[in-house]
C-alpha cells in the first residue's frame, strides 16, 4: 500500500489543480462580466495576467533555484495558499470591480505558475525511484477539469458568481493539502535540486532546448486558436453552442487513453519520434477544421486528438525530464508550461483581428502554418532520447 500512495496523492494533486482550471478560468469572463467589464476589458485583463504569469516564472524558478530551504513543494503551498486567500477574499470583501480584478487576476496568476512545479515535482519523484505514471496522473487531471467545469457551470446558475471564487479557494485548499502530503511520503528525495551557478545554465548546457520551447510556442499557438475560437469555428461550419460543446466534449474524452497509456508508447518507441507524430496531428486537426465542409465533419476531426494535444502533454512532461539533467528540471518544467501561456497570448492577440477581418477560414490557415513551423524547428532541436525517465 505504502509504494501506491505517491501515485494516488500525486492523482489528486493533479485533479485539484486542473479543476481549478475548470472553475477559475474557465468562467473568468463570467465571474469578470458580472464585475461590470465589457468584452474587451475581459479580455485584456486576462491577457495581462496570462503575461504576468510568464514573466513572473523565470523569476519565481531562479529564487526556488537559489534559496536554500526552498522546496518545489513549498512553493506549491505557497501558490495554492494565495489561491485560497484570494477566493476568500472575494467571497469576503466588500468592494467595486477594481477590486475584484485585482484579486481574481492574483489568483489567476498564482494557478498558471502551478503546474510547471507540479509537473517537476511529480518527475522528480519519478527520477529518484518513486513508482509513479506521471500519465495517468494528468488523466486523472482532465477528467476533474471536465466535472469540476460542468459542476460549476450548473452551480452558478443555481446560486450565483459568488460560487466561482469559492469553487476555486476549496479547491485550491485541497492542493495545498496533497502537496503536502505527497511530499511526506515521498519522504526527502524532493528537495530542490542542487541550483546552478546561473540562470542561462540550462540553455547552455541544453543547446537545442531554446528552439524546442520556439516550436512549443508555435504549436501552442496552434492549438489555442482553435480552442479559444471554437466558437466562431463551429458557427462557420454552420453549428451552434450545442455543437462546439459536443467537440470539446469529445477531444477532452479522445485524450485520455493516450495520457493513461503513455509510459507503455514509450517503450515501443523514441519519445522524440512520439513529440514529432505530435507535431504532425497539430497541424493535421488544423488542417482537418480547415477543409471540413459541416459540422459532421469537425467532429469527426477531433479523433486526431489523441496524438496531437494529448500525447504532446504527455510526452512533453517525459522528454523535458529525460534530456534535461535534475539540475536544472525545475526551470525546465516550469519553461515549458510556460510555452502553453505564450501560446494562448499570441492566438488570442492575432485570432480576433484574423477573424474579424478575414474570417474563421483564415483563422484556420493560421493554425495550420503555426503548426506547420512546430514541427519544422522539432526536427533539428528534439534530441534523440532511447528511454524516458520512469518508462
Amino acid at each position: 500500500m505504502k509504494s501506491r500512495l505517491p501515485q494516488l496523492r500525486y492523482c489528486a494533486l493533479q485533479g485539484f489543480i486542473w479543476g481549478i482550471f475548470g472553475v477559475l478560468v474557465g468562467y473568468s469572463h463570467v465571474y469578470l462580466l458580472s464585475l461590470g467589464l465589457s468584452n474587451t476589458q475581459v479580455s485584456l485583463t486576462l491577457a495581462v495576467a496570462s503575461a504576468l504569469s510568464v514573466g513572473l516564472t523565470p523569476l519565481l524558478t531562479a529564487l526556488a533555484a537559489r534559496w536554500k530551504g526552498l522546496t518545489v513543494s513549498r512553493v506549491l503551498c505557497a501558490l495554492a495558499a494565495g489561491i485560497a486567500l484570494a477566493g476568500l477574499l472575494l467571497l469576503c470583501l466588500p468592494g467595486g470591480p477594481v477590486q475584484g480584478v485585482l484579486l481574481y487576476g492574483l489568483a489567476f496568476i498564482f494557478l498558471h505558475l502551478v503546474p510547471g512545479f507540479a509537473n517537476s515535482l511529480g518527475m522528480g519523484g519519478i527520477r529518484r525511484g518513486l513508482h509513479m505514471n506521471f500519465g495517468i496522473a494528468r488523466g486523472i487531471g482532465s477528467i476533474c477539469y471536465s466535472v469540476v467545469s460542468l459542476t460549476a457551470g450548473r452551480l452558478n446558475e443555481r446560486l450565483g458568481v459568488w460560487i466561482i471564487p469559492a469553487l476555486a479557494g476549496l479547491l485550491a485548499l485541497g492542493v495545498f493539502g496533497f502537496t503536502a502530503a505527497f511530499a511526506r511520503c515521498a519522504g526527502g528525495c524532493l528537495e530542490q535540486p542542487e541550483p546552478g551557478k546561473k540562470e542561462q545554465g540550462l540553455f547552455r548546457a541544453n543547446p537545442g532546448f531554446l528552439p524546442f520551447l520556439a516550436a512549443c510556442v508555435c504549436l501552442m499557438t496552434s492549438h489555442n486558436l482553435l480552442t479559444n475560437f471554437m466558437y466562431e469555428i463551429v458557427v462557420s461550419k454552420g453549428g451552434g453552442t450545442a455543437q462546439q460543446g459536443s467537440i470539446l466534449s469529445l477531444s477532452a474524452a479522445l485524450e485520455l487513453p493516450t495520457m493513461f497509456l503513455f509510459v507503455h508508447m514509450a517503450r515501443r518507441w523514441r519519445c522524440d519520434n512520439w513529440m514529432k507524430l505530435s507535431a504532425v496531428f497539430f497541424t493535421l486537426r488544423a488542417l482537418g477544421m480547415l477543409l471540413a465542409p459541416n459540422v459532421g465533419w469537425a467532429l469527426a476531426v477531433q479523433f486526431t486528438q489523441p496524438l496531437g494535444f494529448a500525447l504532446y502533454t504527455v510526452a512533453g512532461t517525459y522528454y523535458v525530464s529525460s534530456v534535461v539533467s535534475g539540475r536544472y528540471e525545475l526551470r525546465a518544467q516550469a519553461f515549458l508550461h510556460m510555452t502553453s501561456t505564450l501560446g494562448s497570448i499570441v492566438s488570442l492577440l492575432l485570432g480576433g483581428v484574423i477573424l474579424d477581418s478575414l474570417g474563421a477560414g483564415a483563422l484556420l490557415g493560421l493554425a495550420v502554418a503555426f503548426g506547420a513551423l512546430g514541427f519544422v524547428i522539432y526536427l533539428p532541436a528534439l534530441s534523440r532520447v532511447e528511454r524516458v525517465v520512469g518508462a
